[in-house]
C-alpha cells in the first residue's frame, strides 16, 4: 500500500519576499489569515506588525 504523507510548507519567506517587492499589500496578507494560509504571527514576520483582527462595529442599516 502506498503512503502519501503531506508535510505543509513554511511560506512566510516568500510572502514576505512578495511582500517587500510591493507585490502584495497587507490586505492580502490579512486575507491569508482568513483562508488559513498563515496564522497571526506569520503576519507580524512578513508585514512587520502585529496583526489586528478586524472588527464589525458597523451598525446595521434598516
Amino acid at each position: 500500500m502506498i503512503n502519501f504523507t503531506f508535510t505543509p510548507i513554511d511560506m512566510v519567506p516568500i510572502y514576505k519576499q512578495e511582500f517587500d517587492l510591493g507585490w502584495i499589500n497587507k490586505q492580502t496578507v490579512a486575507s491569508y489569515i482568513d483562508m488559513g494560509i498563515i496564522d497571526a504571527n506569520g503576519y507580524e514576520r512578513i508585514v512587520g506588525e502585529a496583526y489586528v483582527a478586524p472588527t464589525n462595529s458597523q451598525p446595521i442599516q434598516k
